[in-house]
């Protein structure tokens, strides 16, 4: 079989790279900067087999990403089997950061979750028993699902307490898989999952995005410009 092109092979370098520890911004150089190079071969501007390929490569090589979120479900369930009945203790982080957030809604600020008030008031009602893990994933699934509008539509304040909810509550989740054994397997979960979302809402697509902007700009300027929102994605800003 004949190898790729230089570009697609560091394309595809990249989409292995990514998801290992300590190479998440080399392997999106890689793959950014290879599915740029790979543009400035005369056939992907031309059509036929090389741009064909081009596609496909980098296409193969975001799917590594994109199949992470599977992944993740599988490490997941591995987790909830261990730990899916042990109670997830309410730390300080997480009771300040809430109650400062409700504070705030009480004396006029915008944006205050739904999913917040919930929580709340499911943790401090006397008659229920403590919130275990199954029950306190699915309340984090919905904090970490806000959307990049509902922080635009919180004031400052707001947002940093909700910034400061969602990392104590995700502390917690993973102080109670470590304690079932599966600490490592949570943490690996998370990171799949982070990272195919990113590119959920990046990656898929990056080669249209690319051959609509080289008639105004060059093919390695897009990929710095590109590489550096993804970056930003990838380490959740």
């Amino acid at each position: 079989m004949a190898s790729l092109p230089p570009g697609l092979a560091q394309a595809t370098k990249g989409g292995a790279e990514i998801t290992q520890p300590g190479k998440t911004w080399q392997g999106t150089k890689d793959l950014v900067g290879g599915a740029s190079q790979a543009l400035t071969i005369p056939g992907a501007f031309m059509g036929g087999p090389a741009a064909d390929t081009g596609a496909t490569a980098t296409m193969n090589a975001t799917g590594k990403i994109f199949g992470n979120v599977e992944h993740a479900g599988q490490l997941f369930n591995e987790v909830k089997a261990a730990a899916g009945g042990n109670p997830v203790e309410i730390t300080d982080a997480m009771s300040q950061a809430a109650m400062r957030a409700k504070e705030l809604a009480d004396t006029g600020a915008k944006g205050l979750p739904r999913v917040i008030s919930k929580f709340v008031a499911r943790v401090t009602d006397p008659e229920k028993a403590p919130i275990a893990w199954d029950e306190a994933r699915d309340f984090y699934s919905n904090v970490s699902r806000l959307s990049a509008n509902g922080y635009q539509s919180m004031n400052p304040q707001m947002a940093a307490q909700v910034g400061k909810f969602a990392g104590a509550f995700d502390d917690a989740l993973r102080a109670t898989a470590e304690t079932a054994g599966k600490g490592d397997q949570y943490s690996q979960a998370m990171q799949l999952y982070h990272t195919s979302k990113v590119w959920q809402r990046f990656g898929s697509n990056l080669w249209e995005g690319f051959k609509r902007a080289l008639p105004y700009a060059g093919a390695r300027a897009i990929g710095g410009a590109a590489g550096s929102r993804l970056s930003s994605l990838l380490e959740g800003q």
